[in-house]
């Protein structure tokens, strides 16, 4: 894939023929436009023009190459990313990401995920910002009001047209054996929304396609991702290099190659690995993911685990401390960092702490009101662990993980400063887990074993430790929701004094209903899967 000058212009062929391969693909930015809600331009002359005619004056700025860049499913799928955008005056910004796969997987918006191969090219289409027709500050003439930014996309390939492929509604053959793949789902402010109805249309411009996108309005951003693909670029990356290539107009550039991942997973210093199964921790945000070691990070069989929110409630469920100088709660775990411990090796567990397993730790603070500790386990041998009269047997391989709240200062307690008298009687912890299924469902015959997918099952229970005593959580919880294609489970603790701590129970291969820990069992291919009484 090479950038063609500064204008937003890339172009997509097989590196053994060369640029001038005959099934190459163009992309080109064509114009952009601003909308009121009649379809009519607005904002198109005075000071500040909502509109771009031509893009080929129009400079980019762009950003380093990204490698071994983690998207789609489960970010599951690694790709080599190239950024670039340009400002639409004082107006806005539209930026492109371009995207070569380095692996198998599948990637698009939430219930229209698309497979894509080794080699295959993606785009996304955002605008960051954009200051609107009406909006205050904005000096559009006559009242204007806009309504939607509306794109035209130039893509030209082999074909001297494009059809349909047959027995699809949104995927065009552009000649070569190359596909592209466009939906109407358009992400604005985050949310998952819809373009409007016919969009987006094809038209016929010369020999090239114009694809025209309309967004709707949007308070701080919009997202749009079609899917490129050409039946020659999975066995060509397989043996030959795929490269990113940016050429600025003094022909100076960056050029990244792009291979197939090696099945060997490469370990990083804070993996831990035991018995064919690697835990990575994920950035600082307390997000972990369990693989196969031989599978690798891709896995398709991997569970994805991310603290999601916390919030203190009062006895009526209604959220406490949500304002003021100390905030008993955390919106989003995307931004909080987490203090990681150096990890145990030959830590010791279970009864008469026989059983080995390397343990990382890792904690992060809620303002100044307490602490969310993650203690994560790779087992190293074998034994029983677990709490007294309920231990059960582990194997090499297996993981648990343990969810603690070493302090907390409530709402009403002493110093507190909660707004109008506000007392906590609860926290409620909301965890996303992501397995190989599209939706979870009740394991038969149980009332708290959910089936993941990939023979992954969780088990759940509503015990929970309070100041070192077995206690449980009101009743109905723990509670299940869907968010896009993640599973949300909601755990409400009651209120402690010194400390809380809960520990849910994950097995693949087998389903084991004891409910006080979380495990990952190795489960190599060619071995039986293990079913620890």
């Amino acid at each position: 894939m090479k950038v063609l000058g500064n204008s937003g212009k890339v172009r997509m062929f097989s590196t053994e023929a060369g640029q001038n391969d005959p099934n190459a693909v163009v992309i080109e930015m064509d114009s952009l436009r601003e909308l009121d809600a009649d379809g009519n331009p607005v904002g198109a002359s005075g000071q500040d023009r909502h509109s771009i005619n031509t893009f080929a004056s129009q400079d980019f700025t762009f950003h380093p190459v990204e490698s071994n860049f983690m998207m789609g499913r489960n970010m599951s799928v690694s790709a080599n990313k190239l950024s670039f955008e340009s400002p639409v005056g004082a107006v806005g910004n539209i930026s492109v990401d371009t995207f070569i796969m380095r692996s198998q997987g599948f990637v698009g918006p939430d219930g229209e995920e698309w497979g894509v191969g080794i080699g295959d090219m993606k785009f996304n289409v955002r605008f960051p910002n954009w200051r609107w027709c009406g909006d205050e500050g904005s000096s559009c003439r006559g009242g204007e009001v806009g309504e939607f930014l509306e794109l035209d996309i130039k893509i030209k390939g082999a074909a001297e047209e494009v059809n349909l492929v047959a027995g699809t509604l949104n995927t065009y053959n552009l000649g070569g054996d190359a596909n592209l793949t466009l939906t109407s789902k358009v992400m604005l402010d985050g949310v998952q929304g819809q373009m409007p109805a016919g969009f987006p249309t094809l038209r016929m411009q010369g020999r090239s396609q114009i694809f025209t996108f309309r967004f709707p309005k949007f308070t701080s951003s919009a997202e749009y991702d079609p899917l490129l693909t050409q039946d020659w670029t999975q066995d060509e990356v397989q043996n030959e290099e795929a490269v990113v290539t940016t050429t600025g107009s003094s022909g100076s550039g960056v050029v990244v190659s792009t291979t197939a991942s090696s099945t060997a997973e490469q370990t990083q210093d804070s993996d831990l690995v035991a018995g064919g199964i690697t835990v990575r921790v994920q950035g600082n945000s307390g997000k972990f993911r369990m693989f196969s070691s031989t599978a690798g990070q891709n896995d398709d069989n991997a569970v994805v685990i991310e603290m999601d929110s916390l919030r203190e409630l009062d006895s009526d469920g209604n959220a406490v401390g949500a304002s003021g100088q100390e905030k008993h709660s955390i919106q989003t775990f995307a931004n909080q960092d987490f203090t990681f411990s150096p990890i145990e090796p030959n830590f010791r567990m279970g009864v008469n702490d026989s059983v080995t397993a390397s343990k990382l730790s890792f904690q992060s603070t809620v303002g100044d009101v307490g602490s969310i500790a993650v203690d994560t386990f790779v087992m190293s041998s074998t034994g029983l662990v677990g709490p007294e009269g309920e231990e059960w047997g582990v194997g090499i391989g297996d993981m648990k993980f343990n969810i603690r709240f070493p302090n907390w200062k409530w709402c009403g307690d002493v110093d507190a400063n909660c707004n109008g008298g506000q007392v906590g009687e609860f926290l409620e912890l909301n965890i996303k887990i992501k397995g190989a299924a599209d939706a979870v469902n009740l394991v038969d015959g149980t009332l708290n074993t959910y089936n993941l997918g990939g023979d992954a099952n969780l088990t759940l229970t509503s015990k929970v430790m309070l100041d070192g005593v077995q206690g449980l959580m009101p009743s109905s919880y723990p509670a299940l929701r869907m968010q896009g294609s993640s599973q949300i489970f909601t755990f409400r603790f009651p209120k402690f004094t010194t400390s809380a701590e809960y520990d849910p129970l994950f097995r693949q291969g087998c389903m084991l209903v004891v409910g006080m820990m979380f495990l990952w069992t190795a489960m190599p291919s060619v071995h039986r899967i293990r079913c620890w009484q």
